[in-house]
């Protein structure tokens, strides 16, 4: 009973006693409207946590991690390309990228419809914007704006590609 009520008074203190679940835990909560809902405390001791400051804990990134900028879509029927308009990545930063969608043999792939999604498999959340294709740059180019990693850490960005044929192309982002 004096154990249970020394860990009841040490939860209400926010004291960490030894091998307690206080001890164990470690919290950050996500800002009401960044994710669309409020996040509650999480700790994924196999993946690590980085923080917003760019600080890396003890994140896993597999150290054969595909991380080219450049591939064949999924069914190979587009070979896209990302890259940032304005390197390095920055945390906590808005900033845009350049989307190049070509054919196999190519050609520039123009007036295609182009979705976005991503998150950190690692931690199991999504992106914390909503980047988007703002516009055509020609020769197959789409600037996408409202991109931002707001941890450091192992990202992937997948882009849904509607032209004459539909694919996905999926990246591996490391941010530091």
């Amino acid at each position: 009973m004096k154990l249970a009520a020394i860990l009841l008074y040490a939860a209400a203190l926010s004291i960490a006693l030894p091998g307690s679940a206080v001890a164990q835990s470690h919290g950050h909560a996500a800002k009401q409207g960044e994710h669309g809902t409020s996040a509650g405390s999480h700790m994924n001791k196999a993946a690590g946590h980085a923080h917003g400051d760019g600080k890396m804990g003890d994140v896993e990134v597999p150290a054969d991690l595909d991380t080219a900028t450049t591939k064949l879509s999924e069914r190979e029927r587009y070979r896209v390309s990302i890259s940032p308009e304005t390197p390095p990545i920055a945390i906590n930063a808005l900033h845009s990228w350049v989307l190049e969608i070509v054919t196999p043999d190519g050609k520039s792939v123009q007036d295609a419809e182009v979705t976005i999604d991503g998150g950190m498999p690692a931690h199991g959340h999504g992106l914390p914007t909503a980047p988007r294709v703002t516009e055509y740059l020609g020769n197959g180019k789409y600037r996408i704006e409202g991109v931002r990693f707001n941890m450091a850490g192992w990202w992937q960005m997948t882009f849904a590609i509607k032209g004459h044929h539909a694919d996905t192309a999926t990246f591996n982002i490391v941010t530091k």
